[in-house]
């Protein structure tokens, strides 16, 4: 949800989370066959697909699919788990990132990480409580930085809104700069699954929380506001 940001104390926050890309200002695909949309506009269209309520739509249609899928598994598999993301997965950034004009500075990302203001994105949270519900372990994995400072800030943003309880919360190494958090998400998901667990649902906004393998099925939640690889 941010432009990288080098270990120097608190400001290791997102030490290990790679660009974010604005939508219409580059896209992880193909050449383009003409010239990319105006970036005012495609801003615009953020804004407009969050007031309108579909992306809200979009994730629920999203999160019914992840929680049909934890229904059918729950009793079929022993110690069946659902692995979640924390950044505009679980908790949305939304706020932040309109108010800065999708281009959220270091500050406003340190801010809301350590505050922990960010809310609860309502479609994920369901999913929360009904896999506890139903008996499944919750972990979340996130490329957020792994200091003190953050990992209190996230505790503490998560219990207040709603996400009370799980089996384990990983954050990434700060001496881990690869430049995807593929490698590191697969890592942690192998441990989940080596620990005894089937990760029956995995949910995620960018595809690199999803690629990998090492789970039954993955969810793929709308973000039109940055790419991660």
């Amino acid at each position: 949800m941010s432009a990288k940001i080098r270990p120097s104390g608190t400001a290791a926050i997102l030490a290990t989370t790679a660009v974010a890309v604005v939508a219409g200002a580059a896209v992880p695909s193909a050449a383009l066959a003409g010239p990319p949309r105006n970036l005012d506009f495609a801003k615009a269209d953020i804004v407009a697909y969050q007031n309108s309520g579909e992306w809200l739509s979009d994730r629920w249609a999203v999160a019914t699919r992840a929680q049909r899928r934890i229904a059918r598994r729950a009793d079929a598999v022993e110690n069946p788990a659902l692995v979640l993301d924390i950044d505009d997965t679980s908790l949305s950034s939304y706020r932040i990132q309109r108010r800065s004009g999708f281009r959220p500075s270091e500050a406003d990302v340190v801010r809301s990480v350590l505050r922990g203001t960010l809310p609860a994105i309502g479609p994920t949270l369901d999913t929360y409580r009904m896999a506890l519900r139903e008996g499944v372990a919750v972990f979340f994995v996130s490329g957020r930085g792994n200091t003190r400072s953050v990992r209190a800030g996230t505790v503490r943003n998560l219990r207040r809104h709603g996400y009370t309880r799980w089996e384990r919360l990983d954050l990434r190494p700060v001496s881990d700069t690869r430049s995807s958090a593929v490698p590191y998400k697969v890592a942690r998901r192998k441990a989940i699954e080596r620990d005894g667990y089937t990760i029956i649902a995995n949910m995620g906004d960018q595809w690199s929380d999803l690629r990998g393998g090492f789970s039954e099925a993955r969810f793929k939640l709308p973000n039109p506001m940055y790419y991660l690889p």
